[in-house]
């Protein structure tokens, strides 16, 4: 947060013509104006009537337009919004935004055909087909209960990690929401809340590195306009309560003077000498966590001849989340990966007394290049599956994942082609059908570490639907 008011101050007073000249300009003018979409080359806006209150113009019917993605002039567009027809059992449809594949819709709806209500949030998928010429169906839309109130919840649209954004009027006026994927997209929490410096906003698109297009309410105006927020590119670095603790065999104690070494696994740099305390702990507060170090415990005499020391990693809450075995061959060291949500957030319950449900998830691993799982990872998807949560109203959701070794093209179809034969094996195993379950392949784009055969995976989950 500090270093986010600093890079904010910094933008603010120092004088940079560079910058000057190379700020693209956002769209305002005499309607309301909001970003809606983007691909490779253009950024698409909607446009509404002045004479609209922001919330009456979020309801109202919209013209779309065009521009280039880092800004220029609009350009109309003549468009015909899509509708699935198992989407007819909804009221007026806000908004809907598809995913990169084009396979899972989010969507802004009143929840019945004649309601006259607030706007809330749906997911629906892409059923799959028994033959190609099959008409393409959709799933009847759910609502994410976990995001809804009652007001309204508009304009939503997938960010480019698979979370959701959105906009909802709770507070009175219109603030800016995300919710991770990883959470089921059950829990949310404020976007962009230190630059956008509490103004109203109602959608946040990255076009680019450092550029993000804002739709807001101007404060000259009052109507809804599209600015660049530049928003910095800051190292994620672990919170104070991240603490590394080794555990000496019994007997032994602490001699005073032990330091971790923590190098870069990239260069072998030294980046910190970090002192453990009398209880063998020492805070992590500071490493950023996106990166990959190698940690090495230095300082006593006597190490060479101890066996059995443990190094665990703990969370700000207490909970140990990594473990090493440390011993003189490998030279009292261990390579420490990047922390992800994945592990953390697996078979844990909501700590806010909320009473959402587990967020189950399971990692099925791979060796380089094949489509069939390690025969040791498949036995414990199947001792996991024991564990699952009772299948009631929801979907199983497997996600492939591929490491960087082959082509763009041919890590999409491996990683395809691994959350199809679980998923085929899968419905073997619990007796289910095809259409239980949603697959994907992202191939190489969504590496949990460096480590290649940690990214050569399936993500299995279980996706309650919240009715």
């Amino acid at each position: 947060m500090e270093k986010l008011l600093q890079y904010v101050l910094l933008m603010a007073l120092m004088p940079s013509l560079a910058w000057a000249q190379t700020q693209p300009k956002g769209w305002s003018g005499d309607h309301h104006l909001i970003v809606v979409g983007m691909d490779t080359s253009k950024v698409y806006l909607a446009q509404a009537d002045a004479s609209l209150s922001v919330r009456d113009a979020l309801r109202s019917a919209w013209s779309v337009w065009s521009a280039p993605r880092m800004g220029g002039p609009l350009e109309p567009l003549d468009l015909i919004p899509f509708r699935a027809e198992a989407w007819s059992s909804l009221g007026n449809i806000q908004h809907v935004a598809m995913d990169k594949h084009g396979k899972r819709a989010v969507l802004s709806a009143q929840r019945l055909r004649d309601d006259e209500g607030d706007y809330d949030l749906f997911v629906s998928h892409e059923l799959p087909r028994k033959r190609r010429s099959e008409a393409v169906r959709w799933s009847v839309p759910v609502p994410l209960d976990g995001l809804n109130s009652v007001a309204d919840e508009v304009l939503p649209h997938w960010d480019r990690d698979g979370s959701i954004r959105f906009a909802t009027n709770a507070s009175g006026t219109y603030q800016l929401r995300q919710a991770s994927w990883r959470t089921q997209w059950l829990r949310d929490e404020p976007l962009l809340d230190e630059l956008v410096g509490g103004q109203e906003a109602c959608v946040a698109m990255t076009a680019g590195p450092g550029l993000t297009w804002l739709s807001r309410v101007s404060i000259a105006t009052g109507l809804l306009e599209v600015v660049p927020l530049p928003v910095p590119n800051i190292e994620a670095a672990l919170p104070e309560g991240w603490t590394l603790c080794l555990t000496l065999p019994e007997g032994m104690t602490w001699e005073g003077g032990e330091v971790m070494v923590v190098r870069q696994a990239k260069t072998g740099n030294v980046q910190a000498l970090l002192p453990l305390g009398g209880d063998g702990c020492t805070s992590l507060a500071g490493l950023p966590a996106n990166e990959t170090w190698e940690l090495q415990w230095q300082g006593s005499s006597w190490k060479g001849d101890v066996d059995g020391v443990v190094a665990s990693v703990l969370s700000p809450a207490g909970d140990v989340v990594r473990t090493y075995n440390l011993d003189g061959a490998s030279g009292w060291k261990f390579t420490f990966l990047p922390l992800d949500d994945i592990a953390a957030l697996a078979f844990r319950h909501a700590t806010d007394d909320s009473g959402w449900p587990w967020v189950p998830v399971q990692l099925v691993h791979f060796e380089l290049g094949d489509p069939q799982p390690i025969d040791a990872s498949l036995h414990g998807l199947a001792a996991w599956l024991t564990m699952a949560p009772q299948l009631e109203e929801g979907r199983w959701e497997l996600v492939g994942h591929a490491d960087v070794t082959g082509t763009d093209e041919l890590n999409a179809a491996l990683s395809l082609a691994r959350a199809e034969e679980i998923s085929g094996w899968m419905q073997r195993h619990l007796g289910l059908t095809k259409d239980q379950f949603s697959v994907a392949g992202e191939g190489s784009s969504m590496p949990l570490s460096e480590d290649p055969a940690r990214n050569r995976r399936v993500e299995v989950r279980w996706v309650p639907a919240m009715q």
